[in-house]
């Protein structure tokens, strides 16, 4: 539940940093954040783990490397739209074998955010609905065996926060995020148990830069 916990400490500095929106809003004090219309690319690096049901247990799973692109465009001065694609390479154990796997993640991603400090610093949530296409393999006494590219749907919640660093009419933000993802698939382990709900959690940092077309 590490990767979850974070998201639940990000979503409560959210709720709080929303407070501190509102009441600038109401000052009418102008704002510096990305304008509506704007497109945005964004790239981040992190770490991710997997996890089994609901990603609820880590006793014999270990972090692998994880990288995440996304181009979004600003619905709303709240509200973003984007495509995202994620690669990663996750590993677990189970007694004398240790199951590898590397796997590229896809979709759409929904992102709700709340202007704080005139637009500056912009915590966010998320929802991101895709798929998810992996490679498993398993070694067993020193033998590796691969097996049959395996395609899921995913579903996942994440929150973050951005820090604005350029101002003007093409900002620049640095992000930082972490989530869950859940998949309709028992393979992503290469250890059948529970039900079809492997899943793994991640955290990032990354950049963002904002295109804006006024």
């Amino acid at each position: 539940m590490k990767g979850l916990r974070i998201c639940l400490l990000l979503l409560v500095l959210f709720a709080t940093l929303c407070a501190d929106a509102s009441a600038q809003r109401s000052r009418g004090r102008a704002g510096v954040a990305p304008p509506k219309g704007a497109f945005r690319v964004g790239a981040d690096g992190g770490t991710a783990i997997l996890g089994d049901d609901l990603t609820k247990s880590f006793d014999n799973y270990r972090l692998g490397p994880f990288a995440n692109i996304d181009v979004g465009y600003v619905a709303h001065q709240n509200f973003v739209v984007a495509l995202y694609g994620s690669i990663g390479s996750m590993s677990s154990s189970f007694g004398d074998q240790e199951a590898g796997n590397f796997f590229l993640s896809y979709g759409m991603h929904f992102e709700g955010r709340i202007l704080s400090n005139r637009g500056a610093i912009i915590p966010f949530a998320y929802l991101r609905l895709g798929g998810l296409t992996m490679r498993p393999s398993l070694t067993h006494a020193g033998e590796t065996t691969e097996a049959d590219e395996v395609t899921a749907f995913t579903y996942g919640i994440g929150a973050g926060i951005e820090f604005l660093v350029k101002k003007g009419r093409n900002p620049i933000s640095i992000r930082l995020m972490g989530g869950g993802t859940l998949t309709t698939t028992d393979e992503l382990d290469m250890l059948n148990s529970g039900g079809n709900k492997d899943g793994f959690s991640y955290i990032s940092a990354g950049i963002l830069f904002y295109f804006s077309r006024r």
